[in-house]
């Protein structure tokens, strides 16, 4: 079963972004939020990848928030894929030279993004057991424990392979 972002987690993930880079929180459009957020449940995508470009576009070009837009697409989609058993695995700043393309060239779309996005995720191991999460081996774990694992996400900044630097996130902050 396919696990969804919540309005609750989003707001959070925008919350932590907002404090931790700077920039002004609040809502723009709440009925645009909730567009993004619904956009991959629509039943017409047809796998994760799918769902997380549609995420992501509409994050961006919904343009829910009064700031933080960019940085909460690329943290609510990575959330939204390690709810789901997968993680971005991307250079920082090879990632931040295509996104500041994309944007540039108002081509930040899903024909545009889903190509990048499935080249840069990767399923989630666990290193000690060497074995992968799936969504069919970790449905208790997510339902037990969902909100502190997206907490914990949200919170993570040592994540190597997967959250982008602080550095990275304060270049697209002033773009």
């Amino acid at each position: 079963m396919i696990q969804f972002l919540t309005l609750e987690e989003i707001l959070a993930i925008h919350e932590s972004v907002i404090e931790r880079f700077g920039g002004q929180p609040g809502i723009r459009d709440y009925g645009l939020l909730l567009s993004a957020l619904y956009r991959p449940q629509t039943g017409y995508y047809n796998d994760l990848a799918e769902m997380g470009a549609a995420l992501f576009e509409s994050l961006i070009i919904n343009h829910p928030f009064i700031d933080g837009n960019k940085r909460v697409a690329f943290f609510g989609t990575d959330v939204f894929f390690r709810l789901n058993g997968y993680q971005f695995k991307v250079e920082p700043n090879d990632t931040y030279q295509c996104l500041v393309e994309l944007i540039q060239s108002q081509t930040c779309d899903f024909d545009h993004l889903l190509p990048w996005i499935r080249k840069s995720i990767v399923s989630i191991w666990v290193q000690d057991h060497q074995e992968c999460i799936t969504t069919v081996a970790w449905p208790e774990l997510i339902w037990c424990s969902r909100w502190l694992f997206v907490s914990i996400l949200i919170l993570w900044d040592g994540c190597e392979s997967s959250i982008v630097s602080s550095q990275w996130i304060r270049q697209l902050q002033q773009d």
